[in-house]
């Protein structure tokens, strides 16, 4: 029997590495015809990995149980949309959509630019290396190859037939069969995928020399894909822990943010990434960090590639666990050469550099508050960075399990330097319409006494209220950390307080000014983008803060003999080490609304065929508040079956699904802990203002849209030719361009194409 599969991956690997080959033939022969069969084997490297992500999905359903990777992930009971997402549930079938997705990206650079220009064509040779490692490690080096067949693995130890098929699969893990889950996976590796572009341009940036600025504007698009949906992925992601039932906290729901490794490294990603962009802005309008933003371009793809291959490898434990991968290791120190590398050739660039700025302007310029947001930035990586890899350099360097680091340690570190950064995008971007209102000095008093007001209330707990504190006091953390570690962890979140309404009231005045400043309206879609991406984040950090430090959980047995009473519950859990509070004042009551046949258990069908009986079990549920409804809704439990063994019998899984009634002050979410004497066991949860959370989410991803429709808007009216491109003749407008357009335009395109030719000529 033919593996299409293996033929496909192996013959992206074959033409991939003849595409280099030609490519670096180009490169040191100068032979100009060679670039046409480059381009044409580059076309085929990119159907062939293509055509192989659309054969694994194919095979998954059909439910082709003839591979491994397949019966292991996917059931024929499994709705179609479900074995789509079972496709990439394991590292490795995500590997085969990641590759895919670079070949792609190599495809589109082949056939918009000119890869006789040198930049171009060692871009090219980047990207397609990059491709070529991972086939590699596809098909040689993966623990679960997603074509590996069953005769591949047993044929010859059990005489097997070459076709041999299981005749049913394992099915999805339970705790993978959620509807985000077809959307979280795949969002996430394109967010990843996407900063390729801007790593091989600043890659090839610093390697060429004499090139210019233009290396910038070839991955700007491409960087804004991965910032808005690693924007999408880390909320998405979120939610979707926030809602499971198995995780999280002591209630049995997670909170929105745990600090778990794969967790924190697409956030990792995702901090280097809008530093990335902000640098690049002051890069291509100002010309100012002339060789920290290649450098942060290069650190967005190898944070991602650190995220995607080493932090999900099995050797950390998470609550996403696959398993271990032998390709850990090999990407583990192929991260650390790319860093050393890229340190390198930065500083090659640095020490010959000289100071363009001749004397130095005032300590609190714009400038200077700028270097402070990006000093910020790189402190919160590297809490982030160093937090997940000292319990994976422990696994791979030195062969010891580490448990994975304690949310606390990233709550204390994290927490003074975030604080801070929102103050400075308080006072640095509604910085220049501020001061030309009120001057300088009395704005940044004004962000003085903010800060000072904060310090102050850093001191503040309420009397008997042990939430306020920024780590818990009776966590084993606390208890073995040094003076100073203790001393952060004591600060009171009223803290941010001040900062967050000195942040939003700045940021809303600022762009008061600019509707005020701006005739033409249209022109207001990316003042108002950025307004709204800047608020959704200080809104969604607050969100965050509050929903995790204040929510309450109560326990309850709810007796047989109680059916359709309320039972009113008066000790609420502030933490997982046992802290109560006493709230006999104002106590939650729960009540279980009795089915038709009169019990407590109501029954409700479903079409999923991997649920026992395809039927779900309910409790009905209504919470009081001074004999007021709260809340009302379903919990449910069923049994899933998973045949995890591979034996044919499929295990009996207990799963609940919890109630989760989302309202705009509090969530209310409630959850079945099962059977307990002659009751039933369930465990309530009050969370606060974690509406405040998907509100800011959704201010983001809207301001991010309008920023984009603004570059498509009005950068289609003026368009700057790119490097490797040639520049389009300037049309004639017509009689309602203005004068002053006709003098300026005409000069201004010619003086850049020019500069744009001689570079590229200068670069052959």
């Amino acid at each position: 029997m033919t593996n299409y599969g293996t033929l496909l991956l192996n013959s992206t690997l074959l033409f991939s590495l003849l595409s280099i080959a030609l490519l670096l033939y180009r490169e040191y022969s100068g032979v100009e015809d060679i670039t046409k069969s480059a381009r044409w084997t580059i076309r085929i490297s990119a159907l062939l990995s293509t055509l192989s992500m659309a054969l694994l999905i194919y095979y998954f359903l059909t439910s082709d149980f003839r591979f491994v990777y397949v019966t292991q992930n996917s059931s024929s009971l499994l709705s179609p949309f479900y074995q789509l997402a079972a496709t990439i549930a394991v590292q490795d079938g995500a590997m085969v959509l990641w590759a895919a997705l670079v070949f792609l990206q190599a495809l589109w650079i082949s056939e918009k630019y000119d890869l006789d220009s040198p930049f171009f064509r060692r871009m090219q040779i980047i990207m397609l290396s990059v491709g070529a490692i991972f086939i590699y490690v596809i098909v040689y080096k993966s623990s679960m190859y997603p074509f590996q067949t069953w005769f591949d693995l047993w044929g010859s130890q059990y005489n097997l037939p070459v076709d041999y098929a299981f005749r049913e699969g394992a099915g999805l893990r339970p705790i993978l069969k959620d509807p985000i889950m077809t959307i979280h996976p795949p969002l996430q590796f394109v967010a990843y995928a996407t900063t390729l572009i801007p790593f091989a341009a600043a890659l090839s940036y610093l390697i060429t020399p004499g090139l210019g600025k233009q290396w910038e504007r070839v991955q700007r698009q491409w960087i804004r894909i991965s910032w808005i949906t690693m924007s999408i992925t880390l909320v998405v992601g979120g939610a979707w822990i926030y809602g499971l039932a198995q995780w999280g906290t002591l209630s049995g729901t997670g909170n929105i943010w745990a600090w778990d490794p794969y967790e924190t490294t697409p956030f990792l990603v995702w901090m280097i990434t809008t530093m990335f962009m902000h640098m690049a802005y002051k890069y291509r309008t100002k010309g100012a960090y002339e060789n920290l933003t290649p450098m942060f371009a290069t650190l967005t793809f190898t944070s991602s590639f650190y995220a995607g291959w080493v932090a999900r490898s099995g050797s950390v434990s998470s609550t996403h666990d696959v398993g271990a991968l032998p390709s850990g290791s090999i990407f583990f120190w192929v991260t650390v050469l790319l860093l050393v590398g890229v340190a390198v050739m930065t500083f090659m660039r640095i020490k010959d550099a000289k100071d363009e700025e001749g004397v130095g302007g005032p300590l609190l310029s714009e400038s200077n508050i700028f270097d402070l947001t990006a000093i910020l930035f790189i402190i919160l990586s590297f809490v982030a960075f160093f937090g997940i890899t000292a319990p994976i350099y422990s696994k791979l360097v030195m062969n010891i399990n580490a448990s994975p680091t304690e949310r606390e340690f990233f709550n204390t570190l994290s927490y003074p330097f975030t604080m801070l950064l929102m103050l400075i995008m308080g006072v640095c971007l509604p910085y220049r319409s501020i001061v030309k209102k009120i001057g300088a000095q009395k704005y940044l008093i004004a962000a003085a006494v903010i800060l000072l007001f904060s310090i102050v209330l850093a001191f503040i707990i309420p009397e008997g209220r042990p939430e306020y504190y920024l780590i818990n006091h009776a966590s084993p953390f606390y208890r073995s950390a040094s003076g100073f570690t203790q001393m952060l962890g004591s600060i009171s979140l009223l803290s941010y307080a001040p900062i967050f309404i000195f942040s939003l009231v700045a940021i809303l005045y600022k762009f008061t000014i600019d509707t005020g400043n701006t005739e033409d309206k249209k022109k207001l879609l990316k003042p108002a983008g950025v307004t709204l991406i800047h608020l959704g984040t200080i809104i969604l950090l607050f969100g965050v803060i509050v929903s995790q430090s204040f929510d309450v959980t109560y326990r309850v047995n709810y007796a047989d003999s109680k059916l359709g009473d309320t039972q009113y519950i008066s000790i609420g859990l502030l933490d997982d080490y046992g802290t109560n509070k006493d709230y006999s004042d104002n106590p939650l009551g729960f009540q279980l609304i009795p089915a038709d046949t009169g019990g407590p258990i109501h029954k409700e069908t479903t079409n999923d065929r991997m649920v026992e009986g395809q039927i779900k079990n309910a409790f009905y549920v209504n919470l009081y508040r001074d004999d007021r409804v709260v809340s009302t809704g379903a919990v449910r439990y069923w049994i899933e079956l998973y045949d995890e063994n591979m034996d044919g019998t499929p295990e009996r899984v207990e799963w609940t699904r919890v109630m989760d009634d989302e309202q705009l002050l509090t969530t209310y979410h409630v959850k079945y802990g099962g059977r307990a004497g002659s009751g039933y066991n369930f465990v309530v949860k009050e969370i606060p203002l974690i509406s405040l959370v998907w509100i800011g989410s959704a201010l983001m991803c809207i301001g991010s849209l309008l920023v984009f429709a603004h570059q498509q808007v009005f950068s289609a009216s003026v368009k700057v030719p790119e490097p490797g491109q040639r520049a389009a003749p300037v049309k004639k407008a017509g009689k309602r361009k203005t004068v002053a357009a006709k003098k300026g335009e005409g000069k201004a395109a010619d003086k850049y194409e020019k500069m744009l030719m001689d570079e590229l000529e200068a670069g052959k």
